[in-house]
């Protein structure tokens, strides 16, 4: 009995061009490698073209997504989060127990301050009273390292989740 495993080829049908292409193992290896060092050298070429950079209308500033050093509070995320509750300042009479995600978006400038803060997709006229004590709060939070871009300082927007337990 003769060992056919060496002899399988692997048939490649592109239907679309309606095109049959065959390929014995070795040369579809080498094309599969080939392929694939060709991805793996775009996607570098797109991550090292730059930040991606926009215009935020509530800040009036160039701010971008990403960068190669984010901003960062002093202390890191536990001070972060300790200085907001000192500064989060709510009372409601109806419900004491509040348990909540809260989205908000800002942006870090190139000094370090926490400017346009709002809550993520919604109008400011929308707003609860629960949403402006997060915002006056967050607000308040200003101890920040900028972010950089190859060295040089730049604004960055952040998109955060901020659980809020209120017993």
């Amino acid at each position: 009995m003769k060992n056919y495993s060496r002899n399988i080829l692997l048939i490649i049908g592109i239907k679309s061009c309606g095109l049959g292409i065959q390929y014995n193992r070795n040369n579809f290896f080498k094309y599969f490698s080939l392929v694939f060092m060709l991805l793996s050298c775009n996607s570098s070429i797109l991550l090292s073209s730059g930040p991606t950079v926009k215009y935020d209308k509530r800040t009036n500033l160039e701010v971008c997504s990403f960068t190669d050093k984010m901003p960062s509070y002093r202390g890191g995320y536990t001070a972060f989060l300790h200085d907001f509750s000192a500064n989060f300042q709510y009372s409601n009479q109806i419900d004491n127990n509040i348990q909540t995600n809260i989205v908000v978006q800002y942006v870090i400038n190139k000094k370090g301050r926490l400017v346009g803060a709002r809550i993520f997709n919604k109008e400011d006229k929308d707003l609860s009273c629960f949403d402006k004590a997060v915002l006056e709060a967050l607000e308040k939070v200003q101890d920040w390292t900028p972010g950089e871009y190859h060295h040089k300082k730049v604004n960055v927007i952040i998109k955060q989740t901020i659980q809020i337990d209120m017993y």
